[in-house]
């Protein structure tokens, strides 16, 4: 399974997305950064500062405004993340819980085209197998891989046919 992701990774290569941030005032969406200042900012009703200062040159205002602002690392989850706000995926790691939906999720809707968010999910995925997982998770990562791996392998025919 390695091999096969480290081929289907190097062909497509992941995103690299952002990490998850939150409000500490609400229920915990997750936000990119970019819209967690937004979201900040509507909570002051002043609007997000002009300026994402690094922490040493704030001031006391915008330490106030920052103080509000979780996150900023990988967490875990029981499925994958994105944006509350515009969408866009965000860091994640899964659960075991997570694997087994995300399994399920691919044994439903089957790859039918090889995308960067693809190798990305597909190497969240096997981040959480390994020789003591249980039997039906290890055979779904091995599922989920190999249907990368097919398409993959008719991308390189298809171009040889060309």
């Amino acid at each position: 399974m390695e091999e096969r992701l480290a081929a289907i990774c190097a062909a497509v290569p992941p995103i690299n997305p952002g990490l998850q941030y939150w409000l500490d005032s609400d229920a915990g969406p997750s936000y990119c950064r970019k819209c967690v200042i937004a979201a900040r900012g509507r909570e002051f009703e002043l609007g997000p500062p002009l300026e994402d200062a690094p922490f040493y040159r704030r001031t006391d205002l915008e330490d106030a405004f920052h103080d509000g602002i979780d996150g900023g690392f990988d967490t875990t989850s029981d499925s994958t993340s994105a944006c509350e706000t515009c969408g866009t995926t965000l860091s994640y790691i899964l659960t075991d819980y997570g694997v087994e939906q995300e399994i399920n999720y691919y044994r439903e809707a089957p790859i039918c085209a090889l995308r960067d968010e693809d190798s990305y999910a597909l190497d969240r995925l096997a981040l959480n197998i390994w020789e003591g997982s249980p039997r039906h998770m290890i055979l779904g990562a091995l599922v989920a891989v190999n249907q990368a791996w097919r398409l993959l392998q008719q991308r390189h025919i298809d171009e040889v046919d060309q």
